[in-house]
């Protein structure tokens, strides 16, 4: 192919797969859980993903390279490239931070991936303090200001003032993406915003943070010090 010819098939083939797969992840979701079985939920995307962009991969190749191939061999080597395309894509989302972010990918409860434009910015926001990245991946979800987040597996338990939703993502990508909030890990599982910290408590011989919402949040010895430096819990000593 010419240059004008290939950028015009890669054009329709990059929007058309990617169309093909936004339906094929909302068809899967319906069936599979995409938090509790993400692999599962991946592994379905592909296959579904080979049955409808095969034959349109192939249709632009007849089309725009002249190419004449028929038979279940032909057929087969033009599945194995859609599903290895797909597979990478799906593996890159799972293992690089901020991969949806970049791509404007943003997940629903039911785990479904959808298309998130970028909102234009209004002067009121240019004046506003920078929101934390983390709320992007809160988009539809009215848990008003983030106070708390845990670690639960491969997942992240978001806590606010209002409700509590539940990200599939690394809990330090989650404790960076809430820059610029003045915070604290209690915990290597616990992170809270400071001005969320009301009191402090002993239990059973263990120190807990007391949020403003009445969670009580555990301090272990590791992050103790750094907490006894900004003046959340009491000295060792005292």
């Amino acid at each position: 192919m010419n240059l004008p010819t290939r950028f015009a098939c890669w054009t329709l083939m990059v929007f058309g797969t990617t169309f093909m797969a936004y339906v094929a992840r909302a068809q899967i979701a319906r069936h599979v859980d995409g938090q509790k079985r993400p692999f599962l939920y991946e592994a379905c995307a592909v296959g579904l993903m080979v049955f409808y962009a095969t034959p349109f991969v192939m249709l632009l190749a007849w089309g725009f390279g002249g190419m004449r191939c028929v038979g279940i061999g032909c057929v087969a080597r033009f599945a194995f490239y859609v599903a290895s395309g797909c597979a990478t894509v799906f593996l890159m989302r799972r293992v690089i931070p901020g991969f949806e972010d970049m791509v404007f990918f943003s997940r629903d409860e039911d785990g479904a991936v959808q298309l998130v434009a970028p909102a234009p910015v209004t002067p009121a926001q240019l004046e506003e303090p920078p929101r934390p990245r983390l709320y992007r991946r809160l988009e539809g979800q009215d848990i008003g200001e983030v106070l708390h987040l845990t670690a639960s597996g491969h997942f992240v338990t978001v806590t606010g003032d209002r409700a509590t939703h539940k990200i599939r993502m690394r809990f330090a990508d989650a404790v960076n993406e809430m820059d610029p909030v003045d915070g604290l890990c209690t915990h290597r599982s616990h992170w809270v915003a400071r001005a969320a910290v009301s009191d402090h408590r002993r239990a059973s011989g263990k120190l807990f943070i007391v949020l403003k919402n009445g969670m009580e949040v555990p301090v272990s010895r590791t992050y103790r010090p750094g907490l006894e430096k900004a003046g959340l819990i009491p000295h060792s000593g005292a």
